[in-house]
């Protein structure tokens, strides 16, 4: 599209605009807003959602010296504990198809 054209600054925003209404248009970002939405209707919950997705991201990027069997088998009962949950469940389905 810009192919050996200078593009400022102001085009830049103007596209990474038009991408994001693109974005935030879609069945699947409507769908993960409405399970977030559902979700923050119990926020002992949600809380706990979070702090499960937070663990697992450490895990994956800050997993040097930890007792990493531990750390994996902790993770893998609370994902069992909360898919239990429809609404976690159907919360962490949206989040991963975005």
């Amino acid at each position: 599209m810009w192919a050996g054209k200078e593009v400022t600054m102001d085009e830049i925003r103007d596209e990474v605009d038009m991408l994001l209404d693109a974005l935030l248009n879609t069945r699947v970002y409507r769908e993960y807003r409405h399970q977030e939405d559902l979700l923050s209707e119990d926020p002992k919950l949600k809380e706990r959602v979070l702090r499960f997705r937070a663990d697992n991201f450490n895990l994956q990027n800050n997993a040097q010296g930890q007792d990493l069997l531990s750390v994996v088998g902790n993770l893998y009962q609370e994902s069992r504990e909360l898919r239990k949950n429809d609404q976690v469940n159907a919360y962490l389905d949206a989040e991963l198809a975005m």
